[in-house]
Protein backbone atom coordinates (compact mmCIF):
# COMPACT_ATOMS: atom_id res chain seq x y z
CA UNK A 1 0.00 0.00 0.00
CA UNK A 2 1.46 3.34 -1.03
CA UNK A 3 1.15 6.44 1.08
CA UNK A 4 -0.21 9.88 0.22
CA UNK A 5 2.08 11.80 -2.09
CA UNK A 6 4.63 14.25 -0.70
CA UNK A 7 3.84 17.60 -2.29
CA UNK A 8 7.03 19.47 -2.97
CA UNK A 9 8.37 20.39 0.44
CA UNK A 10 11.92 19.62 1.54
CA UNK A 11 11.51 19.40 5.33
CA UNK A 12 11.83 16.15 7.29
CA UNK A 13 8.99 14.96 9.49
CA UNK A 14 9.72 14.02 13.11
CA UNK A 15 9.44 10.34 12.13
CA UNK A 16 11.95 10.82 9.31
CA UNK A 17 14.42 12.59 11.59
CA UNK A 18 14.19 9.81 14.16
CA UNK A 19 14.71 7.23 11.42
CA UNK A 20 17.71 9.14 10.11
CA UNK A 21 19.30 9.32 13.56
CA UNK A 22 18.60 5.65 14.29
CA UNK A 23 20.25 4.73 10.98
CA UNK A 24 23.35 6.89 11.57
CA UNK A 25 25.88 4.08 11.95
CA UNK A 26 24.79 2.43 8.72
CA UNK A 27 24.64 5.71 6.80
CA UNK A 28 28.15 6.67 7.84
CA UNK A 29 29.43 3.21 6.86
CA UNK A 30 28.65 3.98 3.22
CA UNK A 31 26.78 2.72 0.20
CA UNK A 32 27.19 -1.04 0.47
CA UNK A 33 26.05 -1.04 4.09
CA UNK A 34 23.09 1.19 3.30
CA UNK A 35 21.98 -1.04 0.44
CA UNK A 36 22.36 -4.20 2.51
CA UNK A 37 20.15 -2.79 5.26
CA UNK A 38 17.62 -1.19 2.91
CA UNK A 39 17.08 -4.27 0.72
CA UNK A 40 14.78 -6.43 2.84
CA UNK A 41 12.78 -8.03 -0.01
CA UNK A 42 13.94 -10.15 -2.97
CA UNK A 43 11.82 -9.06 -5.94
CA UNK A 44 11.97 -10.84 -9.29
CA UNK A 45 12.39 -8.93 -12.52
CA UNK A 46 9.02 -10.23 -13.70
CA UNK A 47 7.27 -8.85 -10.59
CA UNK A 48 8.99 -5.50 -11.02
CA UNK A 49 8.02 -5.41 -14.71
CA UNK A 50 4.38 -6.11 -13.86
CA UNK A 51 4.44 -3.34 -11.26
CA UNK A 52 6.03 -0.87 -13.73
CA UNK A 53 3.47 -1.46 -16.46
CA UNK A 54 0.60 -1.11 -13.97
CA UNK A 55 1.35 2.62 -13.93
CA UNK A 56 0.12 5.18 -16.43
CA UNK A 57 2.28 6.28 -19.35
CA UNK A 58 3.03 9.61 -17.65
CA UNK A 59 3.98 7.95 -14.35
CA UNK A 60 6.22 5.42 -16.11
CA UNK A 61 8.11 8.32 -17.69
CA UNK A 62 8.67 9.85 -14.24
CA UNK A 63 9.78 6.52 -12.77
CA UNK A 64 12.39 5.72 -15.41
CA UNK A 65 14.01 9.16 -15.49
CA UNK A 66 14.38 9.73 -11.74
CA UNK A 67 17.98 10.49 -10.81
CA UNK A 68 18.50 12.30 -14.06
CA UNK A 69 21.92 11.72 -15.58
CA UNK A 70 21.93 14.01 -18.61
CA UNK A 71 25.70 14.18 -18.91
CA UNK A 72 26.54 10.60 -17.94
CA UNK A 73 23.53 8.78 -19.32
CA UNK A 74 21.05 6.31 -17.82
CA UNK A 75 21.86 2.68 -17.13
CA UNK A 76 19.97 0.23 -19.35
CA UNK A 77 19.85 -3.23 -17.72
CA UNK A 78 18.78 -4.80 -21.02
CA UNK A 79 21.93 -3.79 -22.90
CA UNK A 80 24.21 -3.33 -19.87
CA UNK A 81 25.21 0.09 -21.23
CA UNK A 82 24.37 3.74 -20.67
CA UNK A 83 21.85 5.42 -22.95
CA UNK A 84 21.07 9.04 -23.76
CA UNK A 85 17.43 8.54 -22.76
CA UNK A 86 16.02 6.37 -19.95
CA UNK A 87 14.57 3.10 -21.22
CA UNK A 88 11.68 1.03 -19.96
CA UNK A 89 14.24 -1.42 -18.62
CA UNK A 90 15.65 1.31 -16.40
CA UNK A 91 12.11 2.01 -15.17
CA UNK A 92 11.67 -1.64 -14.30
CA UNK A 93 15.02 -1.55 -12.46
CA UNK A 94 13.81 1.42 -10.38
CA UNK A 95 10.60 -0.48 -9.57
CA UNK A 96 12.65 -3.52 -8.53
CA UNK A 97 14.73 -1.32 -6.22
CA UNK A 98 11.54 0.20 -4.79
CA UNK A 99 10.02 -3.19 -4.04
CA UNK A 100 13.33 -4.56 -2.71
CA UNK A 101 13.41 -1.64 -0.26
CA UNK A 102 9.89 -2.62 0.84
CA UNK A 103 8.77 0.80 -0.48
CA UNK A 104 10.76 2.52 2.28
CA UNK A 105 13.40 5.24 2.24
CA UNK A 106 17.00 3.98 2.25
CA UNK A 107 18.15 6.83 4.51
CA UNK A 108 15.38 7.01 7.10
CA UNK A 109 13.74 3.59 6.92
CA UNK A 110 10.36 5.34 6.90
CA UNK A 111 7.49 4.59 4.57
CA UNK A 112 5.81 3.26 2.60
CA UNK A 113 5.74 6.18 0.19
CA UNK A 114 4.52 6.33 -3.38
CA UNK A 115 7.18 5.34 -5.91
CA UNK A 116 6.66 8.81 -7.43
CA UNK A 117 7.96 10.34 -4.19
CA UNK A 118 11.38 8.71 -4.62
CA UNK A 119 14.53 9.87 -6.31
CA UNK A 120 17.43 7.69 -7.35
CA UNK A 121 20.31 8.73 -5.14
CA UNK A 122 23.75 8.07 -6.59
CA UNK A 123 25.94 7.02 -3.66
CA UNK A 124 29.05 8.38 -5.33
CA UNK A 125 27.97 11.58 -7.15
CA UNK A 126 30.43 10.93 -9.96
CA UNK A 127 30.15 7.16 -9.80
CA UNK A 128 27.71 6.90 -12.66
CA UNK A 129 24.21 5.48 -13.08
CA UNK A 130 24.69 1.83 -12.21
CA UNK A 131 22.77 -0.50 -9.84
CA UNK A 132 25.74 -0.73 -7.47
CA UNK A 133 25.70 3.07 -7.13
CA UNK A 134 21.94 3.58 -6.77
CA UNK A 135 19.53 3.84 -3.84
CA UNK A 136 16.00 5.18 -3.55
CA UNK A 137 15.60 8.06 -1.11
CA UNK A 138 12.32 9.84 -0.54
CA UNK A 139 12.14 13.21 -2.31
CA UNK A 140 12.04 15.62 0.64
CA UNK A 141 14.94 13.89 2.41
CA UNK A 142 17.12 13.71 -0.68
CA UNK A 143 16.43 17.31 -1.74
CA UNK A 144 17.13 18.58 1.76
CA UNK A 145 20.50 16.88 1.90
CA UNK A 146 21.61 18.28 -1.47
CA UNK A 147 25.42 18.59 -1.37
CA UNK A 148 25.80 18.12 2.40
CA UNK A 149 28.14 15.44 3.68
CA UNK A 150 26.29 12.62 5.39
CA UNK A 151 27.70 13.41 8.84
CA UNK A 152 26.88 17.12 8.39
CA UNK A 153 23.36 16.27 7.23
CA UNK A 154 22.72 14.02 10.24
CA UNK A 155 24.23 16.55 12.67
CA UNK A 156 21.99 19.32 11.31
CA UNK A 157 18.82 17.35 11.92
CA UNK A 158 19.99 16.09 15.31
CA UNK A 159 20.37 19.71 16.38
CA UNK A 160 16.98 20.64 14.95
CA UNK A 161 15.28 17.80 16.86
CA UNK A 162 17.18 18.35 20.12
CA UNK A 163 14.36 20.41 21.69
CA UNK A 164 11.97 17.47 21.53
CA UNK A 165 9.01 16.29 19.52
CA UNK A 166 6.52 18.94 20.64
CA UNK A 167 8.76 21.87 19.75
CA UNK A 168 9.84 20.20 16.51
CA UNK A 169 6.29 19.53 15.36
CA UNK A 170 5.30 23.10 16.14
CA UNK A 171 8.15 24.33 13.92
CA UNK A 172 7.27 21.77 11.24
CA UNK A 173 3.59 22.76 11.16
CA UNK A 174 4.51 26.44 10.95
CA UNK A 175 6.81 25.72 8.03
CA UNK A 176 4.23 23.62 6.21
CA UNK A 177 1.57 26.32 6.60
CA UNK A 178 3.93 28.91 5.18
CA UNK A 179 4.75 26.61 2.29
CA UNK A 180 1.07 26.05 1.55
CA UNK A 181 0.53 29.81 1.44
CA UNK A 182 3.46 30.31 -0.90
CA UNK A 183 5.46 32.28 1.69
CA UNK A 184 8.86 31.44 0.24
CA UNK A 185 10.91 33.75 2.46
CA UNK A 186 9.29 32.38 5.60
CA UNK A 187 9.89 28.79 4.54
CA UNK A 188 13.50 29.58 3.64
CA UNK A 189 14.23 31.20 7.00
CA UNK A 190 12.46 28.54 9.06
CA UNK A 191 14.46 25.87 7.22
CA UNK A 192 17.89 27.41 7.86
CA UNK A 193 20.41 25.72 10.11
CA UNK A 194 22.44 27.80 12.58
CA UNK A 195 25.31 28.47 10.22
CA UNK A 196 22.91 29.72 7.57
CA UNK A 197 21.11 31.86 10.17
CA UNK A 198 24.37 33.47 11.26
CA UNK A 199 25.14 34.38 7.66
CA UNK A 200 21.65 35.62 6.90
CA UNK A 201 20.88 37.53 10.12
CA UNK A 202 22.83 40.71 9.23
CA UNK A 203 20.98 41.10 5.93
CA UNK A 204 17.54 39.88 7.00
CA UNK A 205 14.82 42.46 6.28
CA UNK A 206 13.07 43.71 9.41
CA UNK A 207 9.73 42.35 8.29
CA UNK A 208 11.19 38.83 8.36
CA UNK A 209 12.79 39.03 11.82
CA UNK A 210 9.82 37.18 13.32
CA UNK A 211 10.72 34.11 11.26
CA UNK A 212 14.27 34.22 12.65
CA UNK A 213 12.84 34.23 16.19
CA UNK A 214 10.55 31.32 15.35
CA UNK A 215 13.44 29.36 13.85
CA UNK A 216 15.29 29.29 17.18
CA UNK A 217 12.06 28.58 19.08
CA UNK A 218 11.95 31.88 20.98
CA UNK A 219 9.27 34.17 19.57
CA UNK A 220 6.16 34.35 21.71
CA UNK A 221 6.63 36.45 24.85
CA UNK A 222 3.04 36.64 26.06
CA UNK A 223 0.31 34.01 26.40
CA UNK A 224 -2.11 36.69 25.15
CA UNK A 225 -2.11 40.45 24.77
CA UNK A 226 -4.24 43.14 26.38
CA UNK A 227 -5.89 46.11 24.75
CA UNK A 228 -5.97 49.52 26.43
CA UNK A 229 -9.41 48.58 27.74
CA UNK A 230 -8.01 45.46 29.33
CA UNK A 231 -9.54 43.02 26.85
CA UNK A 232 -7.54 39.84 26.30
CA UNK A 233 -6.74 39.08 22.67
CA UNK A 234 -4.97 36.11 21.08
CA UNK A 235 -1.34 36.64 20.08
CA UNK A 236 1.75 37.96 21.81
CA UNK A 237 2.16 41.38 20.10
CA UNK A 238 5.79 40.41 19.60
CA UNK A 239 6.46 43.30 17.23
CA UNK A 240 6.31 45.69 20.20
CA UNK A 241 9.23 43.85 21.80
CA UNK A 242 11.56 43.29 18.88
CA UNK A 243 14.46 44.74 20.90
CA UNK A 244 14.11 41.84 23.34
CA UNK A 245 13.69 39.18 20.68
CA UNK A 246 16.49 40.46 18.45
CA UNK A 247 18.80 40.58 21.48
CA UNK A 248 17.88 36.96 22.20
CA UNK A 249 18.54 36.07 18.55
CA UNK A 250 21.93 37.81 18.49
CA UNK A 251 22.97 36.19 21.77
CA UNK A 252 21.83 32.79 20.55
CA UNK A 253 23.69 32.99 17.23
CA UNK A 254 26.84 34.83 18.25
CA UNK A 255 27.14 34.49 22.01
CA UNK A 256 25.88 32.19 24.75
CA UNK A 257 22.84 30.04 23.93
CA UNK A 258 22.11 29.46 27.61
CA UNK A 259 22.10 33.18 28.28
CA UNK A 260 19.81 33.71 25.29
CA UNK A 261 17.36 31.20 26.73
CA UNK A 262 17.67 32.80 30.19
CA UNK A 263 16.81 36.26 28.81
CA UNK A 264 13.86 34.89 26.85
CA UNK A 265 12.37 32.94 29.73
CA UNK A 266 12.94 35.80 32.19
CA UNK A 267 11.04 38.20 29.98
CA UNK A 268 8.36 35.62 29.23
CA UNK A 269 7.83 35.07 32.93
CA UNK A 270 7.59 38.83 33.46
CA UNK A 271 5.14 39.15 30.57
CA UNK A 272 2.97 36.46 32.11
CA UNK A 273 2.95 38.27 35.47
CA UNK A 274 2.12 41.58 33.79
CA UNK A 275 -0.81 40.38 31.66
CA UNK A 276 -2.26 38.62 34.71
CA UNK A 277 -2.09 41.80 36.76
CA UNK A 278 0.63 40.88 39.28
CA UNK A 279 3.06 43.62 38.26
CA UNK A 280 2.54 47.04 36.70
CA UNK A 281 3.83 48.11 33.30
CA UNK A 282 6.63 50.21 34.83
CA UNK A 283 8.07 47.15 36.59
CA UNK A 284 7.49 45.12 33.45
CA UNK A 285 9.55 47.42 31.23
CA UNK A 286 12.33 47.74 33.85
CA UNK A 287 12.56 43.96 34.00
CA UNK A 288 12.83 43.75 30.20
CA UNK A 289 15.55 46.41 30.08
CA UNK A 290 17.55 44.60 32.79
CA UNK A 291 17.24 41.31 30.87
CA UNK A 292 18.33 42.89 27.57
CA UNK A 293 21.35 44.48 29.21
CA UNK A 294 22.60 41.10 30.44
CA UNK A 295 23.68 40.41 26.86
CA UNK A 296 26.92 41.35 25.16
CA UNK A 297 25.00 41.21 21.87
CA UNK A 298 22.27 43.78 22.47
CA UNK A 299 20.11 44.44 19.40
CA UNK A 300 21.33 47.44 17.43
CA UNK A 301 17.91 49.14 17.60
CA UNK A 302 17.79 49.05 21.41
CA UNK A 303 17.71 52.40 23.16
CA UNK A 304 16.52 52.14 26.73
CA UNK A 305 14.73 55.49 26.81
CA UNK A 306 12.91 54.95 23.52
CA UNK A 307 12.13 51.33 24.32
CA UNK A 308 10.68 52.26 27.71
CA UNK A 309 8.53 54.99 26.20
CA UNK A 310 7.23 52.62 23.52
CA UNK A 311 6.30 49.87 25.96
CA UNK A 312 4.55 52.30 28.33
CA UNK A 313 2.71 53.81 25.39
CA UNK A 314 1.46 50.38 24.27
CA UNK A 315 0.53 49.08 27.72
CA UNK A 316 -1.28 50.53 30.73
CA UNK A 317 -1.03 50.61 34.51
CA UNK A 318 -3.11 48.26 36.55
CA UNK A 319 -5.35 50.52 38.69
CA UNK A 320 -5.08 48.29 41.76
CA UNK A 321 -1.24 48.38 41.73
CA UNK A 322 0.91 51.32 42.72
Amino acid sequence: MESTRITGHQILTWEQVQGLLANEETLLAGGAAIREKAYTVDTTWAAAEEYYYAHSTADRALIRKTGQQNQIGWWDPATQTHTDNPTHARGILVCQMYLNQDRKCAYTGTGPYSILDYQVEHIEPNGGDHPDNMLLVVYNVNENRKQSTMDGFIARWRKRASKGMEEYNKWYDDTMKASAKGQKEKVKILSMDEEELRTFAPICAKKYHKYMWRNIGMSSLQPFRLTKKGVARAGGSQGNYKEVLNTVLQEYLYGDKNLAAQIFHTVRSGADRYVRGFINNTDYVEMMCAAIELSNHVAVEYNKEKFTAKVLRNTYSWPHLK
